[in-house]
C-alpha cells in the first residue's frame, strides 16, 4: 500500500485517534501537515497519532512535510498515558520539519518499544530547528533508542536528558534498507509551499520523472520575477528549496516551475 500526496490539519497521511492501528509494509510519501487557519500547527506530516496504538512494521516513510514530526509524530496535547508506539524494520527518511522533529517528534512520555532485531533507520530529514532526525523529551524513547536505530550522525537526535545518548558511529551499520521503496516519480508534481502563508520563509517542493532542466522562479503579482530558486539541470526525483522572503513586502506571490515542456504556476502569501 501507499499513501501519497496528501495533506491534512496534522497527520497528512494517516491521522488515528484513540485507535489501534497495525501497518505492514506500507509506503508513506510526499504528504504534508499544514496545520489549520488558525495557525495551529501541523504535526506529523506522515503519521500522526493521538491517544493511540500505532505498530508499524517493514514499511518506509520519507519525504513528508510537517511544523513537527515530518515523518511520525504524537499529538503534543494528548493524554502521554493513552499513546503507545512500535516500530520494527522501518525507514524514516529525507522528511522536513519547519521546527522540530524532522523524522519522529515524540513527547510526554508515549510509550515505546522499537525491535532491536530488525533495526530501524532513520537519516538525511531536515529540521529547522532541533533534532532533525529525532526530538524527544519521553524518558521511554531515549532508554531504547539507541540499540534499535540506526543513524549516520550523532547530532541528529535531541533528547532529554542528553546523557541517556551515546553513541559509536564506528560500529553502526546500515540494515534493511530497500531501495526499491524510493520509486522515482512517474510524473510532474509542483506542490503547495508549507508553510502558506508564510514569514518570512517557506518551503516548496516539487518532483520530475527524468532528468530535466529545470527552473523555479518567484514573480510579484506585477509579472516581475523576485527570485530565482534553481536553473539547471536536475536528476528525476523529489526536489525542495527554500524561498525567503525577508526583503520583500507583504502580498501574493506566484512560484512556476518550468522542467522541458511541464510548465505549472501556484499562489502562495507573504504576511508581515
Amino acid at each position: 500500500m501507499t499513501i501519497k500526496n496528501n495533506c491534512g490539519e496534522s497527520g497528512g497521511g494517516i491521522f488515528c485517534e484513540n485507535s489501534d492501528i497495525t501497518m505492514d509494509g506500507v509506503t508513506i510519501t510526499g504528504n504534508i501537515a499544514a496545520g489549520s487557519a488558525h495557525a495551529a500547527p501541523g504535526f506529523g506530516g506522515g503519521i500522526c497519532f493521538v491517544n493511540s496504538n500505532l505498530n508499524i512494521i517493514n514499511s518506509i516513510i520519507y519525504n513528508d512535510t510537517a511544523t513537527y514530526g515530518a515523518g511520525i509524530s504524537n499529538f503534543y496535547f494528548s493524554n502521554p498515558d493513552s499513546s503507545y508506539i512500535s516500530l520494527s524494520r522501518v525507514n524514516i527518511i529525507n522528511n522536513f520539519s519547519e521546527n522540530s522533529g524532522g523524522g519522529l517528534y515524540i513527547r510526554s512520555n508515549t510509550k515505546c518499544a522499537f525491535d532491536t532485531f530488525n533495526r530501524c533507520n532513520i537519516y538525511n530529514n531536515y529540521a529547522n530547528q532541533s533534532g532533525k532526525d529525532l526530538f524527544s523529551d519521553c524518558l521511554n524513547i531515549t532508554s531504547v533508542i539507541v540499540d534499535t536505530f540506526t543513524v549516520l550522525e550523532p547530532d541528529s537526535f535531541y533528547a532529554y536528558p542528553l546523557e541517556k545518548f551515546t553513541f559509536d558511529i564506528n560500529n553502526v551499520v546500515m540494515t534493511n534498507i530497500n531501495i526499491g521503496y524510493c520509486e522515482t516519480p512517474t510524473n510532474f508534481v509542483l506542490f503547495q509551499n508549507y508553510p502558506n502563508p508564510f514569514n518570512p520563509s517557506t518551503r516548496i517542493k516539487f518532483q520530475i520523472p527524468n532528468a530535466q532542466f529545470t527552473t523555479l522562479k518567484v514573480y510579484d503579482t506585477l509579472g516581475k520575477e523576485v527570485s530565482t530558486l534553481v536553473s539547471k539541470k536536475l536528476n528525476s526525483g523529489t526536489h525542495n528549496y527554500t524561498f525567503d522572503g525577508k526583503n520583500l513586502a507583504s502580498g501574493i506571490y506566484y512560484y512556476q516551475l518550468v522542467a522541458g515542456d511541464y510548465r505549472e504556476v501556484r499562489k502562495m502569501i507573504l504576511i508581515k
